[in-house]
């Protein structure tokens, strides 16, 4: 379990999640180092941590051990977010990624190590009269979301076999301002299209936009990979972090918009009928979070204080 005293160790450290991560983390004083493939630059805004700079996907068991050997915690960020890879390099992506979440439990077996993986519920294609919940079967649509559900089934198995203390948060479609990330890697729907609003004055989505979605603030998704490290010792590995809105694609953009349209006395245009260019683009799917985010968990953001956060943070 992660406490005060524990030494924490955040895999993909440099993305979304892992800024809002570590500003949770150097928050509350805790103590703990950051991994990211590049190099840390010198204008790096982390103080509080020992920065890492090494290619996980190049690490033997061996190097694995030696790289966690000091660390209570392991929060595992670290993915190719990439929707859909190059047939060419899929297999070598699929065996890279889930060969690394293989070798960190394998490791683990035997210590008091907590692994918390960063996981998410695009797994689900799901339908619209239905509510997913941890026990829904996975039906990958991507290369993505097939390292994903693979992931969270090596989970189970470490976890119930071999008693390892490790646990999966599957989370729905984060989203808040990118505080690390570079904006050539801003792959986030959300902020594309505050992007197009921006320089376009209009929006297009795909098809009508009625799907349903579900929206997630990154900082509450942090809150809830804190929380599911301190409860590892529950039987429990899969969990489902979102919130308790589902919505429409298209009303979540008009939100957005509206939202954009009071800031800026702007009259952003939305446009629907633009072709789909991924199988997963029109999944729909109705989600609620698991048990444990129900119950003694306060969410910071609604959907509407959450908009008006990313909005307020964004620069153009």
């Amino acid at each position: 379990m992660i406490n005060k005293k524990s030494k924490i160790l955040v895999l993909g450290g440099s993305g979304q999640v892992g800024s809002s991560l570590t500003n949770l983390l150097s928050e509350n004083n805790y103590d703990f180092s950051l991994v990211r493939k590049g190099k840390w630059g010198n204008d790096s805004l982390i103080k509080k941590a020992k920065l890492i700079s090494t290619d996980l996907f190049d690490l033997n068991e061996k190097g694995i051990k030696k790289l966690i050997h000091k660390y209570d915690v392991i929060f595992h960020l670290a993915a190719n977010t990439q929707v859909q890879n190059n047939l060419k390099i899929e297999n070598k992506n699929f065996i890279d990624q889930v060969g690394l979440l293989n070798k960190l439990l394998l490791s683990m077996i035997g210590t008091k190590k907590v692994l918390v993986f960063s996981s998410s519920c695009s797994v689900y294609a799901g339908s619209n009269d239905k509510v997913i919940d941890q026990y829904s079967s996975a039906m990958p649509l991507t290369s993505y979301d097939l390292v994903k559900s693979t992931s969270d089934k090596i989970i189970e198995y470490y976890k119930n076999t071999h008693n390892v203390k490790c646990s999966s948060v599957r989370f729905s479609n984060i989203y808040g301002p990118d505080q690390n990330l570079e904006k050539k890697k801003n792959r986030r729907i959300l902020n594309t299209l505050l992007s197009q609003m921006h320089s376009n004055g209009a929006v297009e989505i795909v098809g009508n936009g009625k799907f349903y979605r579900n929206y997630i603030h990154v900082n509450d998704a942090c809150r809830m990979l804190v929380k599911i490290a301190k409860n590892i010792n529950t039987k429990q590995a899969i969990f489902l972090g979102c919130s308790k809105e589902n919505i429409f694609f298209i009303d979540a953009i008009k939100i957005l918009s509206k939202i954009y349209n009071k800031t800026f006395d702007a009259n952003v245009k939305i446009k629907t009928g633009r072709k789909v260019k991924y199988r997963s683009d029109t999944r729909s799917y109705k989600i609620m979070p698991s048990e444990i985010f129900l119950s003694n968990f306060r969410y910071e953001f609604n959907i509407e204080k959450g908009f008006n956060n990313l909005l307020e943070n964004t620069e153009f």
